[in-house]
């Protein structure tokens, strides 16, 4: 950051949706957590652009881990703002919340989590090569990390022409052309043989995706109260031609006439965060949704595709 020069994070990617994470895991403490060089203010918000606690950093030559843990009472959001006084480095910053903070009859409330990734592909070999690549070079692969062998990936081939390949982490596997369907259904069969598997996502070949989405999806898997230990978790479809604009974040049946949750908003502007987790669909589409694994061991897809 240059000398003067201000950051928030309101916005879709860094807005922290505390009463969202509170109502589905209990958090209720949450702590922010900064490394950063130079002199500059660091300021806690609201959704309400309520400043909740400052804190002043001066730390010329090395980076400075600061831990802000601020009085959120009712907040339903929170957001940063770093005024830099002179020039600052940022390597990392995040909220975070203490295991103790989350209890279930006074003990920790944390689940053991395994995710199993099933890729539906046919014909489309550089999109899986690049997805492959991106996947294996996040955390879930990096063996430093505690989030190491916390991800399998089964490839399902249905047009049969990649290199077979499996490993302890990564498998492709061939199957005849049944259509998605079809294929997320092997991808099923697969995962219902691997043990310590929690929960299964599905996932389209040619989207783009950040490695990012995967670590909060296996950190909200962790705290989830186990009254929604069953519940899906949909990936939000976003516009390639217009990146800022949301085309939908779950989908509602209505007879066969579907729509949208979320049509079309531009989450670019501050108001749509604050709601933009309290409107829910009756079904995911296989982009991005995750299923617990005790209801794909009971249940499979239809075989038949609804259109969007």
């Amino acid at each position: 950051m240059g000398r003067a020069s201000v950051i928030t994070t309101d916005t879709y990617f860094n807005f922290f949706d505390s009463s969202t994470w509170n109502r589905y895991t209990g958090c209720s403490q949450i702590s922010l957590n900064i490394r950063i060089k130079g002199k500059a203010l660091i300021s806690i918000y609201d959704e309400t652009n309520s400043c909740l606690q400052t804190f002043d950093v001066h730390s010329a030559d090395t980076y400075n881990g600061v831990t802000i843990k601020p009085d959120t009472g009712c907040a339903q959001g929170l957001y940063l703002k770093i005024e830099a006084a002179d020039i600052c480095d940022i390597e990392r910053a995040f909220f975070y919340t203490d295991d103790d903070s989350v209890a279930v009859n006074d003990s920790v409330a944390v689940n053991d989590i395994e995710l199993g990734i099933i890729i539906c592909t046919y014909k489309r070999d550089e999109y899986i090569k690049h997805n492959l690549r991106q996947l294996y070079e996040s955390e879930f692969f990096n063996t430093s990390s505690p989030l190491y062998g916390r991800m399998k990936i089964c490839v399902v081939d249905n047009a049969s022409e990649l290199p077979l390949y499996d490993d302890n982490n990564i498998c492709i596997i061939h199957n005849v052309n049944n259509g998605g369907a079809g294929g997320f259904t092997k991808g099923i069969e697969y995962f219902r043989t691997i043990p310590g598997i929690t929960n299964v996502v599905f996932m389209d070949d040619d989207v783009e995706f950040v490695n990012e989405t995967f670590y909060r999806m296996y950190s909200l898997l962790s705290l989830l109260k186990p009254e929604y230990t069953d519940d899906v978790i949909q990936g939000r479809m976003f516009r390639l031609d217009n990146r800022i604009i949301q085309y939908t974040a779950g989908e509602i049946w209505n007879y066969g006439d579907i729509r949208h949750v979320g049509f079309d908003k531009d989450m670019s502007d501050r108001s749509c965060l604050k709601d933009m987790n309290t409107s829910y669909g009756e079904y995911a589409g296989w982009w991005l949704a995750c299923y617990p694994v005790n209801f794909i061991k009971k249940k499979s897809p239809y075989p038949f595709l609804f259109a969007l």
